[in-house]
Parts: structure tokens; sequence; C-alpha cells
């Protein structure tokens, strides 16, 4: 065979067949097609994991972080709520300076069931601060298995760990009684009368007084409708923070403390204050002499008709008085006036003390009887309740 046939034959070797060329395109069409739908279900599986509420819950925290936190702070304090006492634009701003400031981190809501709204609380140095829901707004459907949602914001609320002022509707009230000489403030603003409820309780220890004088008593103020749980402060007379309790439901205790000054000393120097207790103490143990036990010496000290006056008179026409032992008086000792209250111009009280020194008739032994009292007096200027002047009005013992 010559070189001419020899390069004939080559050529028709290295030839491919048509065979070949066929099956090599079906090779390179399964390769790329398994190519695409290994970058598919890679691409499919990326968008899955990145559509979840919790990838939305990293973006999130990221964007409060760099104060892109206008849209859950504005469902947090939206415009026009609140009223006087919490202001939504410096709410907003000082959860924003929270968001900014504070370390962020989120966790699931443990009371939230619902796959379609998940809530989550964002956390501000480990304690709650935010609960946020939110919502598929639109979603596609990937391999007839994966669905793929876009969320967005849907809700959002402040995390209040302090429940006591909290009400069934998610709203906040406080109640509180206190002394109508007192300021109350809310949130730092200072109430008024639109917020009086219009009811009033007497002071215990001024219940008695309070028929004759013009004495502080409780008063309630009430402010309801708040988003987050108030901050109550009461300040007294003087701008002194007075101590408070709260009870669940929201009801605000602020006693009033009353204090000894120079006001109520002024006005004990008016009151022949031992003469008058000491003439009660005679009638006690029936030293007073006259008709009927000497009672009218002791009522000309009281007013007509009050508690005092008519337990005078019920003592000196009853048979106690008769059990009195006999005995002579030797006086008075250790006679001592303390602790002047004043609580208005027509009222005070101070603590009574003195020994009252006698000897008994019967065998001559000494006895000793301690009056211990906070009395109270009240200055009457009504003449149709007794001649005006200053009364002795109520007694209470002092417990040491």
């Amino acid at each position: 065979m010559g070189q001419t046939g020899t390069r004939l034959l080559a050529r028709k070797k290295k030839k491919p067949s048509l065979f070949t060329r066929l099956y090599l395109l079906y090779v390179l069409l399964l390769l790329a097609l398994c190519l695409a739908v290994f970058f598919y279900v890679r691409n499919s599986l990326s968008l899955y994991e990145n559509a979840q509420p919790d990838a939305f819950m990293d973006a999130l925290l990221e964007q409060l972080k760099q104060g892109e936190g206008e849209q859950l702070e504005q469902l947090c304090f939206p415009d026009g709520e609140g009223g006087p006492f919490e202001n939504p634009e410096q709410l907003r701003q000082s959860l924003s300076d929270t968001l900014q400031t504070a370390q962020l981190t989120w966790k699931t809501d443990t009371q939230s069931y619902d796959s379609a709204r998940p809530a989550y609380q964002i956390c501000a140095d480990g304690e709650p601060l935010v609960s946020v829901g939110l919502y598929a707004e639109s979603g596609v459907t990937r391999m007839g298995l994966l669905t793929i949602s876009t969320w967005t914001l849907e809700s959002a609320a402040p995390v209040q760990s302090d429940t006591a002022f909290l009400q069934e509707d998610g709203s906040y009230t406080c109640t509180v009684w206190t002394s109508s000489e007192y300021t109350v403030l809310v949130n730092g603003v200072a109430l008024t009368g639109e917020q009086r409820t219009g009811e009033t309780e007497p002071l215990e220890q001024l219940e008695t007084v309070s028929a004759y004088a013009d004495v502080p008593e409780l008063v309630c103020y009430r402010v309801g409708d708040l988003r987050l749980s108030p901050t109550v402060t009461v300040l007294d007379s003087q701008g002194q923070q007075v101590q408070t309790e709260t009870e669940d439901g929201g009801t605000v205790w602020a006693e009033p403390v009353f204090s000894a000054s120079q006001e109520g000393e002024a006005l004990v120097v008016q009151v022949d204050v031992l003469g008058i207790t000491e003439t009660w103490s005679k009638l006690m143990t029936d030293d007073l002499g006259g008709a009927r036990h000497g009672v009218a010496q002791v009522q000309s000290y009281l007013i007509p008709g009050s508690s005092l006056y008519n337990l005078a008179g019920d003592y000196a026409s009853g048979i106690d008085i008769t059990f009195v032992s006999n005995h002579t008086l030797d006086g008075f000792s250790e006679e001592k006036v303390s602790n002047c209250i004043q609580y208005s111009q027509d009222c005070f009280s101070c603590d009574v003390y003195f020994e009252k020194n006698m000897t008994l008739t019967k065998d001559g032994s000494a006895r000793t009887d301690v009056f211990y009292s906070r009395v109270y007096f009240v200055l009457i200027s009504d003449e149709t309740l007794a001649e005006p002047g200053w009364y002795m009005a109520d007694m209470q013992a002092v417990l040491e």
C-alpha cells in the first residue's frame, strides 16, 4: 500500500462516528442539566435559609444597632397616643438611644404558636425590651417543598417587667391615694384637680377631729390608658419625696407623715395643755369634787356632743367611777409636752406625759398612774357648736 493509501486510512480512523458525537452531546447535556439542578437546589436552599424569620431577626438587630429603627419605634409609640403623661416623641427617642447603646439579642416568644405570625422578644443587655410580631407578606414555593417567604414587621410593643399597673386590656392605670396637702407626679408631670376622682377618706388619726377642723384627708387621683408602666412620685409640702406602697392592680398609697414643727409649738402655747389633760386625769380617779364628780370642769374643755364630751358624761354618771379606790392625790410629776404637730391653722396635736402620784387610804401604799397620750386640739369658731376657742377633741394612747 502506498503512502497515499496509508494517509486515507489514518483519516478514517481519526474521524469520530455519528454515534460518538451524539453520545458526547448527550453526556454534555446531562452534565449541564446536573449543574443547573445543583445550582438551583443550592440557590433554593440558600434563599430558604435566608428567608427564615430567624434570619430576618438577625438582620433587624443589625439595622437597629445602626439607628435604623424608625419603623419599630413608630409601632411601639404611634403619634397621637399617650396624652400629657406619655410623649410619643420622647419615648421613641429613649427607645432609640437604648437600641443603639445596649447589647441587643433576640429570643423566641414562648407564647407564640402561629408559624405564619411568629413572635420574638428583643432584649437589651439581657432584659426583654420590645416584643415584635412578624408577618409573611409574600412567598414562593420551590422544588415543591420549600416555601420562601418575605417577612415584615407587623407589630411591636415595649415589654414591661413591672405588671403592678397592668390592666386586663393591656394598658396601664395608676390610682393614687395620698394627702390632700401632697403633690403627685406621674412620669414627672404634676397631677391636678382634673385627675382627682372625687373620692376622699379621712386619715385614721384625724378622723375624729376632721368633723370640727379643716385637716388633711386622703384624696384619690387616677391616670389611665398608659402604654407603659408609670413612675409615680409623691412630694410633701416641703418638696420632699414621700414613701409609697403599690398594690397589684395599680393602687399606690402614700400615707402622710406629720412631724413636729415650730408652727405646732406656737399653737401649743395658746392652750393650757397640761391643765386640761390633768383635769381629765383627775376625773378618771374621782379627784375633782363637786356635782356629778366634777364632770362639768372637764366638759368645759370639750366640744358639746363630741365623743370625749359624751365619754366624760357617761363615766361620771356610771358605776365604774364608784369603784375607784379611796386615796389622796399627792400631785403630778415628770410633766412633759412634746412632739407638737400642726395639721392646719385650727388643729394641732402634742404628746403629753405626766405621772399622777397617789397614796391609797386602805394601807397607805403609794400608787403612780402614768398618762401618756397624743392629744388633739381644735379651734372652734362656729358659735352653734361651742363658744369660740380651743377645745380638746381627741386623745390617743402613745404606744412605745
